[in-house]
């Protein structure tokens, strides 16, 4: 969907088919050419805060922000395996940094891409796991609740403490 004017100049939105659906859905009002109609006649909404406070009261979203929404798009995005070149593009990101801020990793996710790089190094050193999967894929999940720590990894909190019995 082509933008003509936005925030950082003309660029092209690309919308996946269920944006497009709710975004079909929406009643036209002829004398306003917006998707999103503000009061004022022929001119777009400018202040959204009430109409996101009755989508977060119908959708039972309390302290949701809008900008939530941008971060939850990264995440789904990486997590289902875009890179992080596709996942800015589609955010209309200009640097890689910027994206990186965007997305957050479930540790799930890593524990298996670190599972499948071991798959292939074991191959290459002839050895294989014994018991048939991870043994930390029995590790409690609070384990792998974690931060960004440095650019490029996730690790423990470093205020959690793990119990040793519990690994």
């Amino acid at each position: 969907m082509p933008i003509p004017d936005s925030k950082t100049g003309a660029k092209v939105v690309f919308l996946n088919p269920p944006a497009i659906a709710v975004l079909m859905s929406l009643p036209e009002i002829m004398e306003n050419p917006h998707v999103f109609p503000g009061e004022a006649e022929g001119q777009p909404i400018t202040n959204l805060s009430k109409a996101w406070d009755r989508i977060k009261g119908k959708a039972k979203l309390p302290g949701v922000s809008i900008h939530d929404l941008r971060h939850t798009f990264a995440s789904m995005a990486a997590r289902s395996g875009l890179s992080l070149q596709i996942v800015g593009a589609l955010l209309g990101h200009a640097h890689p940094s910027t994206t990186k801020r965007y997305t957050h990793f479930a540790s799930r996710p890593l524990l298996e891409g670190s599972e499948q790089v071991g798959k292939v190094l074991g191959g290459f050193l002839g050895i294989e796991n014994p018991q048939g999967k991870n043994p930390q894929s029995e590790w409690p999940m609070a384990y792998f609740d974690s931060e960004p720590v440095g650019d490029d990894f996730m690790a423990p909190k470093r205020d959690q403490a793990v119990d040793d019995k519990d690994l």
